[in-house]
């Protein structure tokens, strides 16, 4: 990560800390990997990487799925409708049905 910051890379912050939260989540550290997406979302937001921004949402609402299924559910459809931003079709139906099954808790 001090690479990244030494040379203002937010976007290599981001990648890095979504792979974290990828890493603490299967660690079952889960408040840890629910920062680091939401740390990462924010680095995503400054360099309007909407990609990335929607792949770290998707993983948000995986991983508060148990824990909070109305705020998982948001976090999907905003996933979804950044994928359908770039035509992701499949990721942005796959987000909607995961939204939908949270919704219906």
């Amino acid at each position: 990560m001090a690479f990244y910051k030494q040379t203002d890379d937010r976007l290599g912050q981001g990648n890095l800390l979504g792979r974290l939260g990828d890493l603490d989540r299967k660690l079952g550290r889960n408040d840890q990997a629910r920062a680091d997406y939401e740390g990462a979302i924010v680095l995503f937001k400054e360099v309007d990487d909407r990609y990335h921004q929607a792949l770290a949402l998707a993983s948000l609402g995986s991983l508060g799925s148990r824990e909070n299924p109305q705020q998982a559910a948001a976090y999907f459809v905003e996933a979804a409708q950044l994928f359908e931003m770039f035509g992701m079709t499949e990721r942005h139906d796959a987000a909607l049905r995961e939204a939908e099954k949270l919704y219906k808790r």
